[in-house]
C-alpha cells in the first residue's frame, strides 16, 4: 500500500513538474492575452511599462492599469506568423529597440500604426516559446538572415525583455478576450464586469444576432437571440458564482468573446 501511494505521489508531482515546464501554451485563437512568465513565484507578466519600447516583466498590475499587460496576437498582416501589439493607446507592434545585432532588448514601438509593418513572430515548442523570423514588411528587422528566440535573461520584476539565441523563456498565454478571423466590430460594445445579477451589455452593432453565456467546460447556460437592439439586461442570479464566456455571435460564423466574472 505505502509504496502505491508513494508512485502515485511521484507520478502527480512529476505531472504537475511536466504541466509547469510547458506552460499554457498559445493555441492559435487571435485575441486578447495577458502574457505571465513561466513557474514564478510570485508571478510576473509582460509589461508594456511606462515610455514607448520598453517591455519588462512586472507584478500583475494594479486596478487602472490593466491595458499595460493586455497584448493582442492576430495573424500577421502578411499572412504568414503572428503580430503582437499592445493595448495601450498610442503604443504599437512588439518589435527590437536595437536592429545593428542579434540581440537585445524589445519594446512596444509604433510600427504597428502603419499597416503591415509590423515583425513577424513564431509561437514554437507547442505554443510555448516565442521566436522573431525575418520579414519584408518594412520593419528594422527586414531581411534579417537569422532567427531570434525571447530569451531567458531573468524573470524578476523590472526585468527587460531580451531576445538572442540564449536559453527560451516560457511563457503562459492567458486568454482575455477573443476574436474572430471574421470581420466582427466590437470598438463599441461594453460588457459588465465583474456582474452580481444583471449582466449588462451595451453598445451592440446590428450584425449582433445572439448572445449566449459558457461556462469555462463550455456548456451553454444562458441564450439570448438579439433583434436589432442596442443594449440587454441579462438576469444571472440563477448562476453559481465563477468565470463565464459571453460570446456574441454573427453572421458568417463572425463572434466576439468576453471572459466575466458572476459575484
Amino acid at each position: 500500500m505505502k509504496k502505491t501511494t508513494l508512485k502515485a505521489i511521484a507520478f502527480l508531482l512529476l505531472t504537475t513538474f511536466a504541466l509547469q515546464v510547458q506552460g499554457q501554451a498559445f493555441d492559435g485563437t487571435p485575441g486578447i492575452y495577458k502574457i505571465k512568465v513561466n513557474g514564478t513565484s510570485p508571478e510576473t507578466f509582460l509589461t508594456q511599462d511606462s515610455g514607448v519600447n520598453n517591455a519588462k516583466y512586472q507584478a500583475a498590475a494594479t486596478a487602472g492599469n490593466e491595458d499595460t499587460q493586455l497584448f493582442t496576437i492576430v495573424a500577421h498582416p502578411s499572412g504568414t506568423d503572428w503580430s503582437i501589439t499592445s493595448q495601450m493607446p498610442g503604443e504599437g507592434a512588439l518589435q527590437p529597440n536595437d536592429t545593428s545585432g542579434t540581440s537585445g532588448t524589445l519594446g512596444f514601438g509604433t510600427e504597428a500604426m502603419a499597416s503591415g509593418q509590423q515583425d513577424r513572430w513564431q509561437f514554437r515548442d507547442g505554443g510555448t516559446t516565442i521566436f522573431l523570423t525575418s520579414d519584408n514588411t518594412g520593419t528594422g528587422w527586414e531581411g534579417s538572415s537569422v532567427f531570434r528566440r525571447i530569451q531567458n535573461n531573468g524573470t524578476s520584476a523590472g526585468t527587460n525583455m531580451f531576445f538572442g539565441g540564449g536559453t527560451k523563456m516560457v511563457f503562459d498565454f492567458i486568454l482575455e478576450t477573443s476574436l474572430s478571423n471574421e470581420s466582427f466590430d466590437t470598438s463599441s460594445i461594453f460588457v459588465s464586469n465583474p456582474v452580481n445579477d444583471v449582466l449588462s451589455i451595451k453598445g451592440l452593432t446590428t450584425n449582433v444576432k445572439q448572445v449566449s453565456v459558457y461556462s469555462l467546460i463550455g456548456k451553454e447556460v444562458m441564450e439570448k437571440k438579439v433583434n436589432g437592439v442596442s443594449s440587454l439586461n441579462l438576469n444571472v442570479s440563477p448562476l453559481a458564482s465563477g468565470m463565464y464566456l459571453v460570446k456574441m455571435k454573427g453572421d458568417n460564423g463572425s463572434s466576439f468573446t468576453k471572459k466575466i466574472v458572476k459575484q
